[in-house]
């Protein structure tokens, strides 16, 4: 616990990661370090490769599950839920952008939020 030097009142920390591939683990090491939680993007980062590669077909199109077409990647089973709430704060991913003039960039970002 991080505490302030005139009040004494208690000071949240958290850490902003680009991406996190193991959740879990990335909360303990935060927590090893003093922080309490973890800011990330909560879009599966392929819908961004999708986009820098427009030779590439539309992602919605190539999907043969409902997993493969759902942005959000990680399952709701990694962390408790009081772990989701108190660890985790999601953002939306800097590439979106619902208001491009290239409808694919559009779509994808859609389907990312």
């Amino acid at each position: 616990v991080v505490t302030h030097p005139i009040t004494g009142k208690q000071i949240t920390i958290g850490v902003e990661n680009q991406i996190v591939e193991n959740l879990k683990q990335t909360l303990e090491l935060l927590e090893a370090e003093g922080c309490d939680f973890v800011v990330m993007p909560m879009a599966n980062l392929k819908y961004r490769k999708e986009l820098e590669n427009p030779q590439r077909m539309n992602p919605l199109a190539k999907a043969k599950t409902i997993q493969q077409l759902h942005p959000f990647c990680r399952s709701e089973s990694e962390l408790a839920p009081n772990e989701w709430a108190a660890g985790v704060i999601g953002r939306i991913n800097p590439w979106i952008n619902l208001d491009s003039d290239s409808n694919a960039m559009r779509v994808i970002s859609e389907a990312s939020v």
